[in-house]
């Protein structure tokens, strides 16, 4: 069959598995709270017995997804993939961070409402980006002249009032 746009042939992607340096941004790994004790302790074992399965997604050599595994598996000396990503922006990759995080059931609901707080005004800032200028309000000043002079003549106009006693 046939690929559209976007999917990828899983039998034919190899991934590379190898130690490398990655860059690690403070605000990028502080942006998801910490895994609990036990949770990192599951994930280790799990990367310890299988390897690390799934590929960290870097931007720019910048860790964005995968922080806990990079660290474990450098620990233990564990070859790992990683997916690139191409992020216009550093508020992009933060954007991307979020929407990934907040699809994931290892956060609780409180910390998926701070998230969904943090992603609000990227958010506002990406809309403001993609806003184009509105077509539709080009004879605006037109109009409101001629709104203006009819609110005007109405309001010289004497009006009329019949009260019945």
């Amino acid at each position: 069959l046939p690929m559209t746009r976007g999917e990828i042939d899983v039998e034919e992607l190899r991934l590379t598995k190898e130690p490398r340096e990655l860059t690690i941004d403070p605000e990028f790994r502080d942006l998801i709270p910490p895994l609990a004790e036990e949770e990192r302790r599951i994930l280790e074992d799990s990367i310890v017995a299988n390897g690390c399965e799934s590929p960290l997604t870097i931007w720019n050599d910048t860790i964005v997804d995968g922080h806990n595994r990079y660290d474990i598996c450098r620990k233990h000396g564990i070859p790992f993939a990683v997916l690139e990503k191409d992020f216009a922006d550093r508020d992009a990759a933060l954007l991307w961070m979020i929407q990934t995080q907040l699809g994931r059931r290892n956060l609780t609901a409180y910390q998926k409402s701070e998230l969904a707080l943090r992603f609000e005004p990227l958010m506002m800032i990406k809309a403001r980006e993609h806003q184009g200028e509105r077509t539709d309000l080009q004879n605006i000043g037109q109009n409101s002249a001629r709104c203006d002079q009819g609110r005007t003549h109405r309001a010289t106009t004497p009006a009329v009032m019949s009260t019945s006693p």
